[in-house]
């Protein structure tokens, strides 16, 4: 008896002591699996210095940078972007956003300043250097990062399919590498699905322009590099959603699950109707030089007056419209719009149409 006894009192101890070493290593993996933000400066001291955005999953998976304000009067890509690194998270790999890429011409609000085009500015090819000191800084910025995803978001003064104007609003551009051309037709189905003017449909074209940041780094970096353009003719909040619903989409595609800072996961985007894949040889390859509107007026609009209705797809209802108080903005917060980003913009175009 006083042997079994003391047999049980040794198990006891054993185990009190197995948990004392397991419980700081189960602390320590469950800290290290929740998301760290690490913000830094880059080209700290000068007139280019922006902050980027490192947020660590704490998990295995890809590297996806979304970079912001390459043209400082393309509004919406850079708002976009500010939005994801104050209120987006992810479970798996990390995200790194540069919001205000070209701090410059963000600040004169035009699409560049004295020192020319930021964005033919960046390598055509692996051993090419960049042509400037800011194109050179943004690769610096990067490159210990290993990317292997890129989305430069961007602007253009109308739509794509305006025969009038080579303008590249509402496109999506790729660097046709991996399955780069099926994420992008899957991508623009999906948006077209709540777009009912043809005019106004997303276009995929293929090769971002020669000296862009997206492909500098997809020649440099080997990044599957995209350029995300939304037209200037429709108001902010509405080209702001379209930047947001493309990232929200590409995360999800990736297994990353976007998460809003401090709180639970929302629900998973619905399903649109997706449009057939078009092979790349039936792509179109993206202009190579802007239109003189675009050169010549670099401080276009970046908002107009009137909001361009966006009808959500036939398997999405959108919640009734009830006008704000003092006429303030219907409030977006990210689990609306992950879950339905075409209900926010709903809103917004019927309250203008009111």
């Amino acid at each position: 008896m006083f042997k079994h006894l003391q047999s049980r009192k040794v198990l006891s101890w054993l185990l009190i002591a197995g948990l004392l070493l397991v419980s700081p290593m189960l602390a320590l993996n469950t800290a290290e699996a929740q998301p760290q933000v690490e913000v830094k400066t880059i080209a700290a001291g000068t007139k280019y210095a922006t902050p980027m955005y490192i947020i660590r999953s704490g998990q295995p998976g890809p590297t996806f940078l979304f970079t912001g304000g390459v043209h400082g009067n393309e509004t919406a890509g850079y708002v976009a972007a500010r939005r994801i690194a104050k209120e987006y998270r992810v479970t798996k790999g990390t995200l790194i956003v540069i919001p205000d890429v070209n701090v410059p011409a963000i600040k004169a609000k035009r699409r560049y300043v004295s020192e020319g085009d930021l964005n033919r500015q960046f390598p055509t090819s692996k051993g090419q250097q960049a042509k400037s000191a800011l194109a050179r800084i943004m690769l610096d910025a990067i490159r210990p990062y290993n990317v292997q995803w890129h989305v430069d978001m961007h602007e253009g003064f109308d739509y794509y399919k305006n025969p009038k104007t080579s303008s590249v609003g509402q496109t999506l551009i790729y660097y046709p590498t991996g399955n780069n051309g099926a994420l992008a037709n899957k991508l623009a189905g999906e948006l077209n699905s709540g777009i009912k003017e043809s005019i106004r449909k997303f276009s995929v074209l293929k090769y971002p322009v020669g000296g862009s940041f997206a492909r500098g780094t997809a020649v440099t970096l080997g990044a599957r590099s995209f350029i995300f353009e939304t037209s200037q003719k429709q108001t902010l909040d509405v080209r702001v959603n379209f930047q947001l619903y493309m990232v929200n989409f590409f995360l999800r595609e990736l297994g990353m699950q976007v998460v809003k800072a401090d709180a639970p996961a929302p629900a998973a985007p619905v399903e649109s109707p997706v449009e057939p894949a078009t092979p790349d040889a039936d792509i179109p390859t993206a202009p190579e030089v802007d239109t003189p509107d675009e050169t010549d007026n670099p401080a276009a609009p970046s908002e107009d007056k009137v909001a361009e209705p966006v009808t959500p797809p036939e398997n999405v209802v959108a919640e009734p419209v009830t006008p704000p108080a003092n006429n303030q903005k219907p409030a977006t917060n990210l689990s609306q719009l992950i879950s339905n980003p075409f209900t926010a913009v709903e809103k917004i175009s019927g309250l203008v149409r009111k």
